[in-house]
């Protein structure tokens, strides 16, 4: 007996590594869950700032009725270049289309300008202005479904016993045949 440890000695230490184990496997978790969301804010963080600076490119256009010359049409090239790579291929395909709009609208203006009558380019402005101006509805729409933080939280597993324990109740009560 001098070398053996007591009974209850041995089982404590039985029980501490697998304890230890599961102590390590829980704090990972919650370390890759914490990751997780970071990368998930950060993505919706770049999104949003996008999508503010689309709109602000957008706003002096519609608010003047015109393109100008290089400001605008470089603002919303700049501030939409990196759309490919934080918004799926139905806001790329808007974005490239509104661009599409604005340089027709730009080339209009210029041969309104430029006096020339071989085309009715006042029709042709008015028509994509027209387009342009559907911007305030589209886009936002398009980009709803990207800037959702639809990341549920994590609950404490107490909160999640207690909520578990209420449906179940609830669910008996709706399957419960009335006398």
């Amino acid at each position: 007996m001098g070398g053996q440890l007591p009974g209850w000695l041995q089982v404590l230490t039985a029980l501490l590594t697998p304890a230890i184990a599961i102590a390590v496997g829980i704090i990972g978790y919650l370390q890759w869950r914490t990751a997780h969301l970071r990368v998930v804010l950060d993505l919706f963080d770049r999104r949003r700032n996008l999508f503010y600076a689309i709109v602000e490119a957008v706003n002096p256009i519609v608010a003047h009725a015109h393109v100008g010359r290089e400001d605008s049409d470089r603002s919303f090239t700049i501030a939409s270049r990196d759309a490919r790579f934080l918004f799926g291929d139905d806001v790329n395909d808007y974005l490239e289309g509104l661009r599409q709009n604005l340089l027709q609208m730009r080339l209009s203006e210029t041969m309104i300008e430029a006096h020339d009558a071989a085309r009715d380019w006042v029709r042709l402005n008015h028509d994509q202005m027209l387009r342009v101006l559907n911007f305030y509805d589209t886009f936002p729409a398009l980009c709803d479904p990207y800037l959702r933080l639809d990341q549920k939280r994590v609950r404490p597993p107490v909160q999640w016993i207690k909520e578990e324990v209420l449906r179940r109740k609830r669910t008996r009560a709706v399957e419960k045949p009335t006398p």
